[in-house]
């Protein structure tokens, strides 16, 4: 129950004097009469007299009802206000444990998500480190020919690995040269790369050139790294191989199911068209610009 206010506490002294004031005059009445009227006549006068103070007392309970009535409002509106608090507060204990359900769901699902993200990470860095030993172990393979060697009688000792793909891309810039009527080769992406695959098989490099093409697609197409990590991991794998390695990548788009990798090759930067370190033919650079072209990504 609350404390009476300020008016509440003038009106309930009101009441008590009323209460005390009305006895009071009602016996100072009776004294009064008493003393002044002793006849017959004046007993009757002095019934009259008491007649006036029961209807004192009459108006005295109708202040009491009034005021039961005004105590019993008074109560009614406290006991609303007193639920309207208590309401507010159950509400605002339920907004605060939703909150804190809310806070904990949240921190869960981030949980969740960094572990997700941790594991695709792993998966990722799984699949790219076997990929580049796979690399590593298709390297190893690559043989010289040996027929171009007893030919240019610069060694007899087979070439293997980055010297065998330096000694691919000269054999190839010898056969599109046109300095050799034994070679009649069409200078279209499509004879191109017939010239350049009949090599990839005789160097025993096919495996090699997609499996270390499929590392800079399968970097790119990643979905568990974001674009900054991909530049990241294509620049660890550009650093690790050699020019003439890059160079064997880009012969390779060539072949028309390939033609998009020129396109990733330019994104990243990884080839320089423009440059020609082993002096190939002037129309082979430009059918590579013009496949280059065709597949770069818009900016």
């Amino acid at each position: 129950m609350y404390p009476l206010k300020l008016h509440d506490m003038k009106t309930k002294t009101l009441f008590i004097i009323a209460t005390i004031a009305v006895p009071c005059l009602w016996t100072l009445n009776w004294i009064a009469v008493k003393w002044y009227y002793t006849s017959g006549q004046d007993a009757g006068t002095f019934g009259d007299l008491f007649g006036a103070s029961n209807a004192l007392f009459s108006g005295l309970t109708i202040i009491g009802l009034l005021y039961t009535i005004y105590l019993q409002q008074n109560e009614i509106k406290n006991a609303r206000t007193q639920h309207d608090e208590q309401k507010h507060q159950v509400k605002t204990l339920h907004d605060e444990q939703k909150h804190q359900a809310q806070v904990h769901f949240d921190e869960e699902k981030n949980y969740l998500v960094e572990q997700i993200k941790i594991q695709n990470r792993v998966k990722f860095e799984t699949t790219f480190f076997r990929l580049i030993d796979m690399s590593k172990d298709n390297l190893e393979y690559i043989l010289g020919d040996v027929g171009y060697i007893a030919i240019s009688q610069i060694e007899q000792t087979r070439k293997t690995g980055r010297d065998a793909i330096i000694e691919l891309i000269e054999r190839f810039t010898m056969i599109t040269s046109g300095q050799n009527p034994n070679y009649n080769v069409s200078f279209d992406s499509g004879g191109l790369y017939f010239e350049f695959e009949s090599l990839l098989g005789m160097f025993n490099a096919k495996n090699y050139v997609t499996n270390l093409r499929n590392i800079y697609i399968f970097i790119e197409q990643s979905t568990e790294v974001d674009i900054k990590e991909k530049l990241f991991y294509i620049t660890i794998i550009t650093a690790n191989i050699t020019l003439a390695e890059r160079w064997l990548l880009y012969l390779s788009t060539f072949e028309f199911s390939q033609q998009r990798f020129a396109g990733l090759l330019a994104k990243y930067n990884i080839m320089y068209p423009e440059a020609n370190p082993f002096q190939l033919d002037q129309r082979v650079i430009n059918i590579l610009n013009d496949i280059t072209l065709r597949n770069k990504p818009k900016d």
